[in-house]
């Protein structure tokens, strides 16, 4: 515990162990989970409490405003790019790159997830468009946010544009450590349906590997290739030896187990502080499913919400990038009510992590999910848009 933050408040975003001066702090994973949380060298903590000045949980619980532009009443957007390519390529309309590219063409730099050699998931930056297919696609892993703190801060203070992308909470915990208005610094904050355990993912790819006898290379999550209503549970897995393979919802256990159990969330995403109307974000960006005001061509539609002032122009100097058409904020609540609400704790989590401590991924999730299990929320609503519209 730092302060008044429980171990089960903590969101793992590192902050903490950014802001102190003594290197008191360390981020640590927990062996039962994966998840990192802050570990306190008791001989070199002075009690400051600096950590607990500036988490972004706490600041949030006590009501104290945590981001730094202008709020406005929400102008929310139906939105997709203009390019086929960028759309296949993304996890739905392809803004996120559409408003990186922006970015990157006036010399900026855009912080988001990407994997490391070992197929890590961690905040990285780039610099370059090429370098952008790095940061497509959502990983649905908690990343790891230890070493882009100072970075960002450090680009912002050079008068480089910069563009965050993360969780709500990592969002706010950039607000955080900043601490003060910088107009050269775009955040963009994804609706969260909870982050999943890095213990989870890594034993998932094991078995992957150990099934193929070769290394996962890359993982698509969301892979449109039997177009985007179909994506939720399509995953394709390259390897290193050329080979690929892509998962369905007979077989994908591991977006089973998340998104039709939340067997591998973290506990603090069932009491999620940054969830509501009042976002933290510049832009707030997801899946538009209910695209009722824009043909869906089942190539993948955003959502995006804008938040603040600060927004506006941005959005408005990249309009030829995009296709987008005006929306009401019920109707982003009605495909993605992760908005307002927390998903819910499973309480089967733990029976999950004792069964994967003895066995396989893919058997402790089919020991607690059968094939008959209800989809989630957000896959219930696919399903009734389309019946919907062949009744139509």
């Amino acid at each position: 515990m730092i302060g008044r933050m429980s171990r089960d408040d903590c969101v793992g975003c590192g902050l903490c162990a950014s802001v102190c001066d003594r290197q008191a702090i360390t981020m640590q994973p927990d062996e039962r989970t994966g998840f990192l949380y802050p570990f306190i060298d008791e001989s070199k903590c002075t009690n400051c409490k600096n950590c607990q000045a500036r988490c972004p949980v706490v600041v949030k619980r006590n009501s104290c405003e945590l981001k730094t532009q202008s709020t406005i009443s929400p102008k929310c957007f139906a939105v997709r790019s203009v390019n086929d390519e960028t759309r296949f390529a993304s996890t739905s309309g392809g803004f996120f790159t559409e408003i990186a590219t922006e970015i990157l063409d006036n010399g900026g730099q855009v912080y988001g997830v990407g994997y490391s050699n070992g197929m890590g998931v961690l905040h990285m930056h780039i610099d370059n468009a090429a370098d952008l297919k790095i940061l497509q696609k959502s990983k649905y892993v908690q990343s790891d946010m230890r070493n882009v703190y100072a970075n960002i801060k450090k680009d912002i203070e050079s008068g480089n544009l910069v563009l965050f992308v993360g969780c709500p909470c990592q969002v706010a915990a950039i607000y955080s450590f900043l601490g003060k208005n910088y107009a050269n610094l775009y955040t963009i904050e994804f609706i969260c349906m909870g982050v999943n355990s890095p213990l989870a993912y890594r034993a998932w790819i094991r078995e992957l590997e150990d099934a193929l006898r070769a290394k996962v290379s890359n993982i698509i999550f969301k892979y449109k290739s039997s177009g985007w209503r179909q994506s939720p549970f399509c995953t394709r897995i390259d390897f290193d030896n050329g080979h690929h393979i892509i998962l369905d919802e007979t077989n994908n256990s591991f977006m089973r187990g998340y998104l039709m159990g939340g067997l591998f969330i973290r506990k603090c995403c069932s009491k999620c502080v940054f969830n509501g109307t009042n976002r933290v974000a510049d832009f707030v960006v997801g899946d538009h499913w209910g695209a009722d005001k824009m043909i869906d061509d089942d190539k993948g539609t955003s959502v995006v919400i804008l938040s603040t002032t600060h927004s506006k122009p941005l959005f408005e100097s990249m309009k030829h990038r995009i296709e987008c058409v005006e929306i009401e904020y019920s109707d982003v609540i009605r495909s993605n009510p992760r908005m307002i609400t927390s998903v819910p704790y499973n309480p089967d989590q733990e029976e999950f992590y004792s069964l994967l401590n003895t066995g396989s991924f893919s058997n402790a999730v089919n020991s607690i999910i059968s094939n008959d299990e209800p989809l989630c929320d957000i896959l219930t609503d696919i399903v009734l848009v389309t019946e919907k519209e062949e009744q139509q």
